[in-house]
């Protein structure tokens, strides 16, 4: 409530006890109340002050922590909300952008927007790697929280849709509307994507084994699942985590797999039998993607705004390479003798691993990158739909492929370099031609693409 007076206006809270029917009111040392969040264990309340959200104890209403909003200047930020496991919080900024903030962390994430018109309501699923928003035109969006990007989008409303929560299993979405209509939606409906091989969860992250052709996937369900490229048939499930696994990766010499997991968990694999080396948990900050050096000696796991060079014999940190944002991309020189990464800048910076210090920094529009089969070029492609091909030791541009494509998501070389595929989050796959410099074939499907990868004929 506000109290309002001519000198200033005084919030207070009101708490009632729904079992006593029990009245509380705290006065609280802020202004300008936007949002009111009570935390799953119920001790304390979040609130969106001026676009900040700070933390209160629900018994006396003293401060607890706060956490800092880059961009509150201009907008405030309502409708919280907070994962169960207490990892994340998600506000509202403005009417079309959600804040993330990790809030275990009391750290500013990103923004995220997808042309999603004036949200209404945002919550986030039974097991933390979703978050739903409404909005105003009667849309759902499904955005994956580990990769800040939407998997689906659907509109059950032909008006706005004013509210939305899932059951207490999780496994039903609840939705209120303008046209005067309460929708139940299945959620695991809208989480599943339509793919060839029928998998019944979004698949983060792939490799092709160099033999038998088979493909490896990890996905939100927690498991590695094996496949035969040739026909689209699923095999067997070779390892998994208790969580959704992000990020896998192989080594040249098919000795080794590295995966990641939502819980902060690392496991080493041996490649050839799929049998697990170690474990390493990851409680002080959380890794999104791994990537195993081609020398097989170390290999790298991306955290916020850190890079970790680990021993691949034990899993060992063995030194950090700070940055002022986060990565998503990172590529290993094929003489395993530099790190080179993108972030969500735009900025390629390539650090020496001996020395252990940045060697080149270069602004550019790029969104994603990779390198090409010979590691003597970076292939990226910029916001403007540009393929570029850069000199792995100068980072100059060697060659530009002018195309339209637009939100690329992923990009890989074939085995021989004569082509480049591009997925993007609209949905479709492209393959490009890199003699004639033409996109000679593209795919279309439903739902986003995160990732993809040549087998060895180029098939």
């Amino acid at each position: 409530s506000h109290e309002h007076s001519a000198e200033e206006i005084n919030d207070k809270l009101t708490v009632w006890d729904f079992h006593t029917d029990r009245e509380e009111t705290l006065s609280i040392p802020y202004k300008h109340l936007q949002s009111i969040y009570v935390t799953p264990k119920k001790d304390s309340l979040i609130l969106s002050v001026d676009g900040h959200p700070r933390v209160i104890n629900i018994q006396n209403g003293d401060p607890i922590k706060s956490l800092v909003n880059p961009t509150s200047h201009d907008k405030y930020v309502y409708n919280l909300c907070l994962s169960s496991d207490g990892r994340f919080l998600a506000g509202i900024h403005g009417q079309a952008i959600i804040q993330l903030w990790r809030y275990d962390y009391a750290i500013y994430l990103e923004s995220l927007a997808d042309n999603q018109t004036f949200i209404k309501d945002l919550k986030f699923s039974d097991d933390c790697n979703y978050l739903v928003s409404a909005d105003y035109g009667g849309s759902l969006y499904l955005w994956h929280v580990p990769t800040r990007s939407v998997v689906n989008r659907i509109t059950p409303h032909s008006s706005a849709i004013n509210c939305l929560d899932f059951t207490f299993d999780g496994k039903m979405i609840i939705t209120g509307s303008d046209d005067a209509m309460i929708r139940v939606l299945n959620f695991n409906s809208i989480t599943e994507g339509k793919g060839t091989v029928g998998s019944a969860h979004p698949i983060n992250d792939l490799v092709i084994s160099d033999s038998k052709n088979r493909v490896f996937t990890v996905s939100n369900e927690g498991v590695i699942q094996k496949w035969n490229i040739s026909n689209g048939q699923k095999l067997n499930i070779v390892g998994s985590h208790d969580d959704s696994i992000l990020s896998i990766s192989a080594s040249l010499d098919g000795k080794y797999a590295i995966t990641i997991s939502h819980q902060d968990q690392i496991k080493c694999w041996d490649f050839m039998n799929f049998t697990e080396i170690y474990t390493i948990p990851l409680s002080a900050s959380y890794r999104y993607k791994v990537v195993i050096a081609p020398d097989s000696s170390y290999f790298v796991s991306l955290g916020h705004q850190k890079l970790y060079l680990h021993n691949l014999v034990d899993g060992e940190v063995l030194f950090e390479l700070g940055h002022d944002q986060n990565i998503d991309h990172c590529i290993i020189s094929n003489d395993s003798n530099y790190i080179i990464a993108l972030d969500r800048g735009g900025t390629i910076t390539k650090w020496d691993v001996d020395t252990k210090k940045e060697v080149q920094a270069i602004s550019t529009n790029d969104i994603v990158i990779s390198k090409t089969s010979d590691g003597e070029s970076l292939v990226s492609v910029a916001e403007n739909g540009d393929v570029v091909f850069r000199e792995v030791i100068s980072l100059k541009i060697k060659s530009i492929i002018h195309t339209t494509i637009k939100s690329p998501t992923y990009i890989a070389s074939s085995y021989d370099d004569s082509l480049v595929s591009i997925t993007s989050d609209t949905g479709s796959l492209y393959i490009i031609d890199v003699k004639s410099k033409t996109v000679i074939a593209q795919y279309s499907g439903d739902f986003a693409f995160t990732c993809c990868g040549f087998g060895k004929a180029n098939r």
